[in-house]
């Protein structure tokens, strides 16, 4: 149950405490060049989200993965580590899994579903 900026706070303090030090931007107020996705809706869990992070460390990425590891709450792993160049522009992509209710959409809604590109998902608090 952790927010985007709690869990972006958790992944710093670790790096500290593997001791790895994270690149800093420029100017009056620094900040760490770390950057995640867009932030989860409130209330969704994921499987997979993407970090990318610019580090000074002679660490290899497996020595990183297996101290962060380490040091990240249960629940919170780090599944891989890749080396990428600086210049490379990394795509922001997000995929959801749905799971529909047989007694409430029919077949041939899902069927429609499936075929946009865009979804409007309205949720009626009251319903559920």
């Amino acid at each position: 149950f952790l927010g985007h900026l709690e869990l972006m706070q958790l992944l710093l303090r670790a790096f500290r405490r593997i001791h790895v030090e994270i690149r800093y931007s420029n100017g009056f107020h620094p900040h760490p060049k770390i950057r995640f996705g867009d932030p989860l809706p409130l209330g969704m869990e994921s499987e997979k989200e993407n970090m990318y992070v610019e580090l000074f460390s002679i660490k290899s990425g497996d020595e990183i993965q297996t101290e962060l590891n380490l040091e990240l709450p249960e629940g919170l792993a780090l599944l891989e580590v890749k080396s990428e160049k600086k210049e490379q522009k990394v795509p922001n992509v997000e995929y959801y899994r749905t799971v529909f209710s047989p007694h409430r959409v029919t077949k041939d809604e899902v069927e429609l579903f499936c075929k946009n590109n865009i979804f409007f998902i309205y949720i009626d608090i009251n319903n559920i």
